[in-house]
């Protein structure tokens, strides 16, 4: 307001800070405008005072928001660059590049779409399999069935886990049940306590296989992703089975690392 009676004019959304009696301190807009009288002398000045309170919470919310998406997007592009390299490592041809790179880049785009709906709710995990599954074209209640509690996975942990059960899903089309006619998956999940310790065990289940379908032709992404980069990220434990029928694959994981 100094400014404004000193110089004579308008002073439209200067920013500033007034503290209150219990101190606490308030930003505020102040627009003064002088005050003249018939002469044309200024006889003082009126001011609008904008309490700034919630813009600023607003703008530092912000903040946090972009730094956070940041972080995220350059998570995902290690991921990509990740997927890029192995997927290379493990393919004969360009064109088997090209379709098992686009596969995985979807599975991360589905769990990445999940993530953005609700990023605070996490993703369910239920949702996750049939999402992965259904991609294939699956039928759920004649080629594939699900089974457990309403549990929401964290972002990271749904990253992998999509991916996990990507891979799965891709056997089970080429090699396994989903590729035989009389073929099914089960997929179950429970909670279990194991020395104090709650744990998130998955049971992936194919029935109808022709057992000379059974041995994998080679060990690739899928199988590195299963038996290492799952285990080391979420500090958790895989195996795989062939036995007659089909795959089984059951995945254990501490529950306070991946669930929501």
């Amino acid at each position: 307001m100094a400014v404004a009676l000193k110089e004579d004019r308008a002073i439209h959304d200067g920013e500033a800070i007034a503290e209150r009696p219990d101190g606490t301190r308030v930003p505020f807009l102040a627009s003064p405008t002088p005050l003249h009288d018939a002469s044309g002398a200024v006889i003082g000045a009126v001011n609008m005072l904008v309490d700034m309170t919630q813009r600023k919470k607003a703008e530092e919310h912000q903040k946090v928001l972009l730094a956070e998406l940041q972080h995220r997007v350059r998570n995902t592009l290690a991921v990509i660059r990740s997927i890029a390299h192995q997927t290379a490592e493990t393919s004969e041809t360009i064109e088997d590049y090209a379709m098992h790179f686009d596969g995985r880049l979807g599975a991360l785009a589905r769990v990445q779409a999940a993530v953005t709906r609700d990023p605070t709710a996490g993703i369910a995990l239920a949702s996750l399999v049939a999402e992965e599954l259904l991609s294939f074209a699956a039928q759920e209640g004649e080629q594939f069935s699900l089974s457990g509690p309403d549990l929401r996975l964290q972002p990271k942990a749904a990253e992998t886990l999509g991916l996990a059960i990507h891979e799965l899903a891709t056997n089970a089309v080429k090699y396994g049940a989903l590729a035989s006619p009389n073929g099914d998956v089960t997929v179950t999940w429970r909670l279990e306590d194991q020395d104090g310790d709650r744990r998130l065990r998955i049971e992936w289940t194919e029935a109808g296989v022709p057992e000379l379908s059974l041995s994998p032709r080679r060990s690739g992404f899928g199988t590195e992703l299963l038996t290492q980069t799952l285990p080391y990220q979420l500090r958790g434990t895989t195996m795989l089975t062939f036995k007659p029928g089909g795959l089984q694959c059951t995945i254990e994981l501490p529950a306070k690392r991946v669930l929501q």
